[in-house]
């Protein structure tokens, strides 16, 4: 076996993809085992097929939009939005434990009458100028607006809207409602 070489031009005589594979893999073994070296990685098979597209990407993660919900002609980009009764988005305030429940944040507006509401996730760059140091709370004083001071007032309430994921983008906190006494 010490003086087993098997020349390479024989591998190329070799149609069959298969048994070539087959023949070059017992090259390397003998190879190995009579100390000339080589390794048993072998020749690249083909290719397989092209496995099935994956989902597209998202602006965000984790997020949940609600797609052209009525609302009053008031609400803006960006702003914290409440439902009322009738099922119509109204900008949220802290002022009282009714204007401050807190659906999302209208992150897009088809009309005048019409937004699509954030509930969770990080929005998209719909704000400015945002310190990522900072939380943000609902605003007592101006309806549908954002503030990094917490209410503090007697009845208000302390609503954390969110915590900015960069200078544009909000990642929303919906989950911390609390009157002041």
């Amino acid at each position: 076996m010490a003086n087993c070489v098997i020349p390479n031009f024989l591998l190329r005589e070799i149609d069959d993809k298969y048994v070539r594979e087959n023949f070059y893999k017992l090259k390397l073994y003998l190879e190995c085992i009579t100390g000339q070296g080589g390794d048993l990685t072998g020749p690249a098979g083909p290719p397989g097929p092209q496995g099935p597209a994956g989902a597209p990407g998202v602006d965000g993660t984790g997020y949940i939009i609600l797609e052209n919900v009525t609302c009053d002609a008031s609400v803006f980009l960006g702003a914290v939005v409440r439902m009322t009764s009738g099922g119509s988005a109204v900008n949220a305030l802290a002022d009282s434990m009714a204007n401050s429940n807190m659906m999302g944040i209208a992150v897009a507006k088809a009309s005048p009458t019409l937004a699509d509401i954030q509930v969770s996730g990080i929005t998209s760059t719909i704000f400015a100028g945002l310190d990522v140091t900072k939380d943000y709370f609902l605003s007592p004083t101006t309806p549908g607006a954002i503030t990094i001071t917490p209410p503090s007032g007697a009845g208000e309430v302390l609503v954390k809207v969110g915590r900015p994921f960069s200078a544009t983008r909000l990642l929303i906190l919906n989950n911390l409602r609390q009157r002041r006494l």
